[in-house]
């Protein structure tokens, strides 16, 4: 056995570089990974941590480079990844999935199945008619799952919150059906590790929601940057981002914001939300939300676009 080998037969793989040095092992030397199991390759599942174990926005990269990884080895590499973000801030554009689906088709590639999973979790919502019309077109597996999404994008998810322990919050969510369970379902359920709002919205940039739900559920502060990349994500608002906002506004130093009277923030009012106009009801466990009264410096804040929002689109695997 080759003494590099035995780095093959350890599992799960944490480190991004693991899987970039084994694919740049089975470029150079094609049939490494083979040769190194010989009794048989190791499944994803196998070689990725599962779900549960650790944060989303870490846990998601490793899945998709072993996916690219066993693509790789069994000679089906696509010549390009569908979920490559077209903007900054981590979101897909309807025509640039549609324009690429188009080209598989073309070329008789086959969808990686998580590959085509993130890149309708970063997909825009706004689509012209004639994108519309581009994804009916298209007859693969892949392209009528991005033309129904394009067309007729299935309902979000609810998210419900509730405090335990005092200030502790627990997110769950209701899924209206099984395309949007099979979207998002197992990325959501059970989710109990603190990550940052930069590493949530690269996987949930069009569902902003979810991501916000996520983020509030930690004990961190919150900066005005958070609100930007929230902002400039996709997706309904929800008790989340409500929840998000509030934090914000009561704990951040630049808050300037009155939440039933006071100032500062017990376990108890994180716990409520900001009910801007508009919004007839959300629910904080059992009690109504109060209003948050927002000074005009803060509301002037919250108006301006982004300053900057995740700049490097290296961060999207």
């Amino acid at each position: 056995m080759h003494r590099d080998d035995r780095g093959y037969r350890r599992g799960p793989w944490w480190d991004i570089a693991c899987w970039a040095a084994a694919m740049v092992r089975e470029l150079t030397e094609p049939g490494a990974e083979r040769r190194a199991h010989p009794d048989g390759l190791p499944t994803v599942a196998e070689r990725v941590p599962e779900a549960g174990r650790g944060p989303i926005g870490k846990i998601m990269p490793l899945a998709r480079y072993a996916e690219v990884h066993r693509a790789l080895v069994e000679g089906e590499l696509p010549p390009y990844l569908l979920a490559t973000p077209t903007r900054t801030n981590g979101l897909l554009d309807p025509e640039a999935l549609v324009e690429r689906l188009e080209g598989y088709e073309r070329g008789g590639v086959e969808a990686l199945p998580l590959d085509l999973r993130q890149a309708l979790l970063r997909l825009r919502r706004t689509v012209t008619g004639e994108t519309a019309a581009r994804a009916a077109r298209l007859t693969g597996r892949a392209g009528r799952t991005a033309a129904r999404w394009l067309t007729d994008r299935p309902a979000d998810p609810e998210t419900v919150l509730r405090r335990e322990g005092g200030s502790s919050v627990v997110a769950g969510f209701v899924f209206p059906g099984p395309e949007c369970r099979e979207l998002l379902g197992d990325l959501l359920d059970a989710r109990t590790h603190e990550e940052s709002c930069e590493s949530l919205l690269a996987v949930f940039a069009g569902y902003r929601e979810p991501a916000a739900a996520l983020l509030a559920r930690g004990p961190g502060r919150f900066a005005i940057g958070d609100l930007h990349r929230l902002a400039a994500a996709e997706g309904p608002a929800g008790p989340g981002l409500m929840l998000v906002l509030a934090r914000f506004l009561l704990e951040g130093p630049d808050g300037g914001a009155a939440l039933g009277g006071r100032r500062g923030g017990s376990g108890q009012e994180a716990g409520r939300f900001w009910r801007p106009v508009g919004w007839t009801s959300v629910t904080a466990g059992e009690e109504a939300a109060p209003a948050v009264t927002v000074t005009p410096r803060v509301s002037m804040r919250l108006a301006k676009k982004p300053a900057r929002v995740l700049e490097s689109s290296a961060r999207y695997p």
